[in-house]
């Protein structure tokens, strides 16, 4: 701050705006100064709340939870977490009347809340007529009276005004949730990523110099080595299943518990509609294509094995197969999962992935799971959308 010989902007604050706007300490104090007085650019702030708030404040703070916020980050200011946009001057005592004006005191009331207010900031300007000081309210009665005392004031409900004390929107949540798995982070919405497969060909340095190398193989070796010919169809088969399995899209989900209490016995529904060539399994049907080898092994699964990723083996969760439905155009898709419970703001990772199968030329843009919860316990439960966006 500066030296105490440069004036100050000195903003006194009404009650109503610790109890009706957001937090003080995040406020553009210096924008609203400056709108209402340009000159002031280069002088440092101090919010002066006068004594008769704070008096309010501490007679509020048992019902209001405003006021106990507002209270508790003055006392943390105070304690000397400062702010660096602006000095806090908190006054502790009552005006004294007697130093008033006399044909001002003929026109306040002592006994009335905003004019012990008004009285203290005509005190200060009084005592410290260098100082350019501004009022702030967001009632109507005390800033004309402010006006009329010619204390400068700002009425804060003013459209040039309003939208730097309003209040951000609290993000209502239900209290149970299903969100996509991304990245670690759970989220409504995710983007399709398809990865390229990475193909394979007989010239490939695995395979040419076993086949280049073939006339000094023993004889024992040489009796598994497949044909050239059949290595090469199996690796042609093989490009069209992985190019097939990389069209599949991997989804994880969770579920949330964002109440305040356990819930227990939940079902998850959820379904969807896809266009004819899209289609959805889980993960742990899903058959990974089985890369080909140029020898022939005697004891492997030919062609194709199906992967089984680690599930886990909690008796809490789990999950309904799948049904479709069909008409011209169109599949109808239903799956689900079962929780046998889910402690207050925990969060489950549901052991179960899905896959959808993106054609090339998908002509949907948008999928979009429609979820319903059913459980137990009364609550704060509502139906809700996942959002799954195909890139162009």
């Amino acid at each position: 701050m500066e030296n105490n010989t440069e004036s100050k902007v000195c903003i006194f604050l009404d009650t109503n705006i610790f109890e009706q706007c957001k937090l003080f300490n995040g406020i553009d104090w210096k924008q609203i100064a400056l709108q209402f007085n340009p000159d002031i650019e280069n002088k440092s702030i101090i919010l002066k709340i006068p004594y008769m708030v704070l008096i309010e404040l501490d007679d509020h703070k048992k019902r209001d939870k405003e006021a106990q916020k507002a209270l508790a980050t003055i006392r943390r200011i105070d304690l000397g977490d400062k702010n660096p946009n602006f000095d806090l001057d908190v006054s502790i005592r009552r005006p004294n009347w007697d130093d008033l004006d006399p044909e001002l005191i003929s026109r306040l009331n002592e006994n009335e809340n905003d004019h012990q207010i008004l009285a203290e900031i005509l005190l200060f300007k009084n005592n410290c007529p260098q100082e350019n000081v501004l009022f702030i309210t967001g009632d109507y009665v005390p800033y004309k009276l402010a006006e009329e005392f010619g204390i400068d004031a700002v009425y804060w409900l003013d459209t040039q005004f309003k939208e730097y004390f309003k209040k951000p929107k609290l993000e209502k949540k239900p209290d149970l949730e299903l969100l996509f798995l991304k990245d670690g982070s759970a989220v409504s919405s995710i983007d399709v990523e398809i990865k390229v497969p990475t193909e394979l060909s007989i010239e490939e340095d695995e395979f040419k110099s076993i086949y280049e190398g073939s006339d000094s193989q023993h004889f024992s070796v040489l009796s598994r080595l497949k044909p050239k010919y059949e290595l090469e169809s199996e690796l042609e088969d093989y490009n069209l299943e992985i190019r097939n399995f990389s069209r599949f899209f991997k989804i994880e989900t969770v579920l949330k518990n964002n109440g305040e209490k356990p819930y227990t016995n939940i079902t998850i529904e959820l379904h969807t509609q896809l266009e004819k060539e899209m289609k959805i399994e889980y993960e742990k049907n899903i058959e990974i294509p089985e890369k080909p080898k140029a020898f022939s092994d005697f004891t492997s699964i030919p062609n194709g094995m199906v992967y089984t990723p680690s599930v886990s083996s909690n008796p809490n969760e789990k999950y309904y197969s799948i049904e479709k439905r069909g008409n011209e155009n169109n599949n109808y898709w239903y799956l689900g999962y079962h929780v046998e419970k889910i402690r207050h703001n925990e969060t489950i990772v549901i052991p179960f992935p899905i896959m959808i199968w993106i054609p090339e030329k998908p002509k949907t843009k948008k999928i979009i799971f429609k979820i319903a919860f059913t459980q137990d316990e009364p609550g704060k439960i509502k139906k809700q959308k996942l959002e799954i966006n195909i890139p162009v």
